[in-house]
């Protein structure tokens, strides 16, 4: 069945097309995964600070220079 459809040198062009927005979507969902597990690990961090009682939104030490 799906043999016979890669086989047939007419459909190259539909197989060609498909490839492509194939590709497409897994960078996609890919995309949209890694932005997700971004969010969620900076959200931890947060809550870690937060529970040590150090504030977050706190600009981090400046480095002394001698």
């Amino acid at each position: 069945m799906w043999h016979e459809f890669l086989a047939n040198p007419g459909n190259i062009p539909t197989i060609a097309i498909l490839a492509v927005f194939s590709v497409g979507a897994v960078a996609v969902v890919m995309g949209t995964l890694t932005q997700i597990v971004k969010t969620v690990v900076k959200h931890r961090e947060r809550m870690a600070k937060i529970e040590q009682g150090i504030d977050p939104d706190a600009d981090p030490p400046k480095s002394v220079t001698p």
